[in-house]
């Protein structure tokens, strides 16, 4: 009896097994044949380059196999609910079989999953580029679809041990198409949202009651992690997009997104309880309780094209909310722009936010600016006391430099040992941006942003340990050397006084300035009023 129940559970096995080297089978004979992996490649090789092309390209498989994974796991799933009854062992045996065959295929050498959120050979590689810098190639794609996407970029601490200082945070990316609802969701994570382009309407569930805000260029918004939240984009044309900083509360650096209500990728978290679980928390039957859940498998998932109708009332912002400071501290959002600005002249302007001005950055120890900096200008050199600026181009093209001393050539290391010369050397990251890079900029770091002659450079920035930080000008009317006296500045400069009042006393403007390669051109670009 006992050889014979052993038989069939080795011939159950078996047949799930073969079952999934079928389904494995079938998705890799896709592999050429998807138009969103063809798209993915097309744009590698239109944006890059030599090794960045080449990392581009495998992005693009290596995302396009884990999803592939992820349905011939539920493909698998589905089936041993076909073949076997719910709930009895042969049933529970096939599930756990598709599982660990996921399991094993995602972690097996060459696998491209895991090393998203941990260290390793990967994190080694890309030690060898600019640590500070992330282009369009590092973004990570949770949700991807025809109406919209959710990108992240990668832990700070996986691209860099120099970057361990923000490791709890993350930078998002959230597109919303026109005239589509993003399907209420909560994330494991409290978030701080910036719309940097379109308009739009967020409603909010919290425990009590349910806010809907509305969103615009310049709107920013705190929410704790847990909260409910959909959005709207009411427009016929454009997207609605939206940066957030993602600061988590269960792993350093780790966040996911939880869909209420979605298709088969992403899935809607209520598909991973059991059907009796279910039954017993809404009383309600399996067979109904299945139809709600599965209606949308194959439909449009998160981002949902909506109606005229249903744009119109999911935008009706009567039920509550208000713009900060008319409403509650906690649940209002703030508009940036309709403030002056705190620094404005030919060559740029700067919005900046703190607690003072929205109070939910003080549970963060956030502050937010943005920087309009006017074509052929620059912004700095300056550098922040004890904030770490995290920098999202949302606009233009330029580039950036900024004085390290922790990255470092090794033969300037080597050369120093064999010498027997010690001390600080600093040396200078420089790297092009544009539309959609992020750059951090440690605390203590001097740095230089410059727009390109082609037209203004627009950033939005989030200062992290933002507290009791001050922004320290190296030049400009205020900068730290005016203020010395004169033996500082002779002992420091070997010079006498007069000649370092010369050169730090001579530009009159402050924090944003003519550029390096600035000349007057007729119509030539100014920072947005």
């Amino acid at each position: 009896m006992g050889m014979r129940r052993n038989l069939c559970f080795t011939l159950l096995v078996l047949s799930v097994l073969v079952l999934s080297a079928s389904l494995a089978l079938a998705n890799t004979l896709e592999l050429d044949k998807d138009p969103e992996l063809k798209s993915c490649r097309r744009q590698c090789k239109e944006e890059f380059k030599d090794r960045q092309k080449k990392m581009c390209l495998q992005k693009c498989e290596d995302d396009y196999r884990q999803k592939r994974r992820e349905k011939q796991n539920r493909e698998c799933q589905v089936k041993c609910g076909e073949m076997y009854d719910e709930g009895g062992q042969q049933w529970q045996v096939c599930r756990m079989t598709c599982q660990n065959n996921y399991m094993n295929e995602i972690n097996e050498p060459g696998s491209d999953q895991g090393q998203e959120w941990e260290g390793g050979q990967e994190e080694e590689e890309e030690e060898d580029e600019n640590p500070y810098v992330f282009e369009s190639h590092h973004f990570l794609s949770k949700v991807k679809t025809e109406h919209g996407r959710i990108l992240s970029i990668p832990k700070f601490d996986r691209r860099s041990k120099l970057l361990r200082g923000i490791r709890r945070y993350r930078v998002a990316i959230l597109q919303v198409n026109p005239e589509t609802v993003l399907t209420p969701t909560h994330l494991d994570a409290t978030s701080v949202f910036f719309v940097s382009s379109g308009q739009g309407t967020i409603n909010v569930i919290h425990e009590d009651r349910r806010d809907s805000f509305k969103l615009e260029k310049g709107v920013l918004l705190r929410l704790r992690a847990g909260t409910t939240f959909s959005i709207v984009n009411h427009r016929q044309r454009d997207k609605l997009n939206i940066i957030q900083l993602l600061r988590s509360v269960n792993n350093a650096g780790l966040f996911e997104p939880f869909f209420l209500a979605a298709g088969s990728n992403p899935e809607s978290f209520f598909t991973t309880f059991s059907s009796e679980i279910l039954e017993a928390a809404f009383k309600t039957s399996k067979g109904e309780l299945q139809r709600l859940f599965s209606r949308r498998e194959q439909g449009q998932g998160v981002f949902v094209k909506a109606s005229k109708e249903q744009i119109r009332a999911l935008s009706d912002r009567k039920e509550g909310g208000g713009i900060w400071p008319f409403g509650s501290q906690s649940r209002g959002t703030h508009r940036l722009f309709k403030q002056p600005p705190t620094q404005c002249n030919n060559f740029g302007q700067l919005y900046e936010a703190d607690r003072n001005v929205y109070p939910p950055l003080e549970d963060e120890d956030l502050s937010i600016s943005y920087a309009n900096i006017s074509q052929d200008a620059m912004i700095g050199p300056y550098y922040n006391a004890e904030a770490t600026k995290i920098a999202v181009v949302t606009d233009g093209d330029g580039y950036f430099e900024m004085a390290c001393p922790h990255v470092s050539k090794s033969s300037d290391d080597e050369q120093q040992q064999q010498e027997g010369r010690s001390g600080v050397t600093y040396h200078k990251i420089r790297s092009a941006i544009k539309t959609g890079s992020v750059f951090i900029v440690p605390a203590g770091h001097p740095v230089v942003t410059v727009a390109s002659n082609r037209g203004n450079l627009e950033i939005v920035c989030f200062e992290v340990n933002a507290k009791h930080n001050v922004r320290y000008m190296l030049s400009g009317k205020k900068n730290v050397v005016t203020k010395m006296n004169r033996e500082e500045k002779e002992l420091t400069f070997d010079a006498k006084r007069e000649e370092v009042d010369r050169v730090f006393g001579k530009q009159d403007e402050e924090l944003f300035f003519q550029g390096p390669k600035w000349r007057q051109q007729p119509g030539q670009g100014r920072a947005y009023e």
